[in-house]
């Protein structure tokens, strides 16, 4: 990852920043598909909550809420507004700036990502 100091050339995010922008999307689809696999499981039976697939789901979505829970609260926010819920995309303009709600999300990444241990 890229360190706190380190520049990238011409202003361009370097090709870590990237990457771990994009897996943090997919954790957030991935955790919204297992959330809602859980929640008809739930509607269904017992049977369907002991099920190995719901196991799984179960692990993941506590894996990320768990990552959630070790960050700052306002980091928290970020994610959960950017990455783990639909809705309202410009939700942050109400609260930061455009710049220093960029410097932000980049940190919150990196925190999730160092929580999540990728």
């Amino acid at each position: 990852m890229l360190k706190e100091d380190e520049t990238c050339i011409d202003g361009k995010r370097g090709k870590e920043e990237r990457v771990t922008d994009v897996t943090t999307k997919l954790i957030g689809k991935l955790y919204m598909q297992n959330v809602r696999r859980m929640d008809i499981a739930s509607y269904r039976n017992e049977r369907a909550r002991s099920t190995e697939e719901y196991r799984e789901a179960e692990r993941f979505v506590h894996a990320v809420e768990r990552a959630l829970q070790d960050m700052d609260r306002e980091y928290q926010e970020i994610i959960r507004n950017e990455y783990l819920k639909t809705g309202d995309r410009n939700w942050h303009m109400d609260y930061y700036s455009k710049t220093t709600f960029y410097v932000l999300r980049k940190k919150a990444i990196r925190a999730f990502a160092d929580c999540l241990d990728i």
